[in-house]
């Protein structure tokens, strides 16, 4: 029986089979309203830090496990982010019932109780996303049962086209692209759970968190400054120093950090190719490949050669 997290494909023809799935890999009981199994399948690759699944699903209803309802703060603590493609199905929480069909796109928050009915076969795309990602952003804490946001807004739109986009690509990407569209697709998703307009006050973690995904994102600037972060994130020098204070690090500090950690995956990820060490250098924001090996061997102990040797043995 596969397990939780795993990449796999399967269409299924056995019901028993269908429920063990459901129960062990997605903590949902099914309940088949048909006597035979209709045409169900699942097909989950692991992107970073996210699991997409794509689902087809039909004729039976869907609810959590009692047990899940326990197991709150560990490893299975996530959300569910669900995209249907095709097909509809009607969600009862509490005494909440909506009805979601092409197009639709909702959160879900498994340790509440729902149901889910499929009165025909439906075709979704689910994202698990771990609640610690998203309460490092500021946004678990959006999503008590479910939330189904606006779809005419156009960052919602956005936000869907880009999850499809990933589906597609998933299990095809290297390593490394599939951490940074990991990255990106739980920034996006905090964007939607912190409900953009609004003003709100963020934990001084998720302000951190915000700081330092600006920073990654500008790592390839040579001549990135505390002031070009700063102006980036729209706060003050000082401003920007405490907030960088809450992991004991400075700007500058950390920029270097990345930087050096960056060039390491490079180097070391056969999906990359035999890279050279100048375009590594490059791409982590160093001015020069001779400026990059000193920094690289104070880090590791090794010269960027030595260690680009290392890792093709």
């Amino acid at each position: 029986m596969p397990s939780k997290l795993q990449q796999w494909d399967v269409k299924f023809t056995n019901a028993e089979s269908w429920t063990a799935v459901m129960a062990q890999c997605y903590d949902v009981r099914s309940t088949l309203t048909r006597s035979s199994l209709p045409g169900c399948s699942i097909r989950a690759r692991q992107v970073g830090e996210i699991q997409v699944t794509s689902v087809r699903v039909a004729w039976q209803n869907i609810s959590p496990l009692a047990n899940r309802l326990k197991e709150v703060g560990g490893a299975d603590d996530y959300l569910y982010f669900k995209i249907v493609q095709s097909g509809a199905f009607d969600l009862i929480s509490g005494k909440n019932e909506q009805s979601f069909g092409p197009g639709s796109v909702l959160f879900v928050n498994p340790d509440s109780y729902f149901t889910e009915i499929y009165r025909e076969p439906a075709d979704l795309l689910l994202l698990r996303l771990p609640k610690k990602a998203l309460r490092e952003r500021g946004g678990h804490d959006a999503v008590q049962r479910y939330l189904a946001p606006d779809i005419q807004c156009p960052d919602v739109r956005a936000v869907s086209e880009f999850v499809q986009c990933i589906e597609r690509h998933a299990g095809m990407v290297s390593p490394y692209l599939s951490d940074q569209l990991s990255q990106h697709c739980l920034d996006m998703m905090d964007t939607l759970l912190t409900r953009p307009g609004k003003s709100a006050a963020r934990p001084r973690i998720a302000t951190a968190f915000h700081a330092k995904q600006t920073i990654i994102r500008l790592l390839g600037e040579q001549r990135l400054s505390v002031e070009r972060i700063a102006e980036e994130m729209g706060v003050s020098l000082n401003q920007l120093n405490r907030i960088m204070k809450t992991d004991g690090l400075s700007p500058m500090r950390f920029v270097w950090q990345m930087r050096l950690e960056r060039a390491s995956r490079l180097l070391s990820s056969p999906a990359q190719g035999r890279v050279s060490i100048k375009e590594v250098a490059y791409r982590c924001g160093f001015s020069s490949e001779a400026h990059f090996s000193r920094a690289f061997r104070n880090r590791y102990g090794m010269t960027p050669r030595e260690f680009l040797r290392h890792s093709y043995r």
